[in-house]
Order: structure tokens, then C-alpha cells, then sequence
């Protein structure tokens, strides 16, 4: 099943689709790791993308097109959290880091719409990792 919590509105994807840079992944093949250096976000425009965390694969979720990946640890500067691996032939638009921020500091407007998601990611993580400690 397709989580939706990532989904980013029509206006965001736009401007994330002017500042990025398409990318192809195989079937298989990592957009990133958990402990990799933060390269910034990824839009899915095509494909199937996993985020899991080591050793939770109660955790584990799978996104379609329009998701947003990688942002708490975009916004935060920090490593990722999470694999992000490709489970079917995907396109995703990359947005590095700074490029990102450079987009929420001049778009207030957007910048709202990419905390909403945040929230919800965090949420979400939160309440898994809730549940996952529960006896």
C-alpha cells in the first residue's frame, strides 16, 4: 500500500520541479542511507520509493508519486534517518539542500505547505516508535 502523508500540493511540486534536477533509480538502487550526509529532497515523479529504518521493519513505508523525501533531515542539517531505496524503476527530481532552503526562505507561503508535511513525517515516526515500544 501507498502511504500519502508526503504528498506535497500542486505549487510546491512545481517550484521543486524548477530548482531540481531529474534523477533515475533502478529497481534496487539507494537514494540514500541512514548516516549518509544530507544531499537534500527528493520528489518522486515515478516509482515506488521504501523508507525504513534499520531494524523496524514495522517502520517501513512505501511512496508514490508526489511525495516529498528526505526533509526533516533537509531542514535539520543533519545525516538521514532513514533508507530511502527504490523498489520499482523510479524518476525523482533532487533538490539540494541549500537550493531547498533557499526556496522556503524566499516563499514563506511554500515553506508552510513543507512544514505541514514535516509534521506529519514526525508524527507518524513518533507513534510508530510508540507502538514499536509497547510490550
Amino acid at each position: 500500500m501507498v502511504c500519502k502523508t508526503l504528498e506535497v500540493p500542486t505549487e510546491l511540486a512545481r517550484a521543486l520541479h524548477r530548482i531540481g534536477q531529474l534523477e533515475h533509480f533502478r529497481t534496487t538502487s539507494t537514494l540514500f542511507r541512514t548516516g549518509d550526509d544530507n544531499k537534500g529532497v527528493f520528489l518522486v515523479r515515478r516509482g515506488r520509493i521504501c523508507l525504513s529504518v534499520p531494524g523496524l521493519p514495522e517502520l517501513d513505508r512505501v511512496f508514490g508519486e508526489a511525495s516529498l523525501l528526505g526533509l526533516p533531515s533537509t531542514f535539520t542539517g543533519e545525516p538521514y534517518r532513514l533508507d530511502g531505496v527504490a523498489i520499482a524503476e523510479s524518476d525523482v527530481i533532487h533538490v539540494q539542500r541549500q537550493s531547498f532552503l533557499d526556496l522556503m526562505g524566499t516563499h514563506p507561503d511554500l515553506c508552510r505547505k513543507a512544514m505541514v508535511l514535516l509534521s506529519r513525517e514526525e508524527t507518524f515516526i513518533l507513534s510508530a516508535l510508540r507502538k514499536a515500544s509497547v510490550p
